[in-house]
């Protein structure tokens, strides 16, 4: 229900600040499923590999290939 523009500067970096902390936690999570061996350096380079393929304008068909094989990686690590 807030009215005005934007958000503050201190909110931004606030934020900021917590995606940077999510993403590093998320990459290390998938480097430690790798030296576990729970996740294969193949589901990773696949992963990587389609999420590079997709274009700015998305289709269903693609978005869905990554996500499945996203469920897949997250699987693998959630059975610890």
């Amino acid at each position: 229900m807030r009215k005005g523009g934007g958000i503050s500067p201190g909110t931004y970096y606030r934020i900021l600040s917590q995606a940077k902390k999510n993403l590093r936690r998320a990459l290390f999570g998938v480097l430690v499923g790798v030296q576990l061996g729970l996740i294969k350096e193949e589901e990773l380079t696949r992963f990587f590999s389609a999420a590079s393929r997709i274009p700015a304008e998305v289709d269903g068909v693609k978005a869905s290939d990554v996500m499945q094989l996203l469920d897949v990686l997250v699987d693998k690590l959630v059975m610890l």
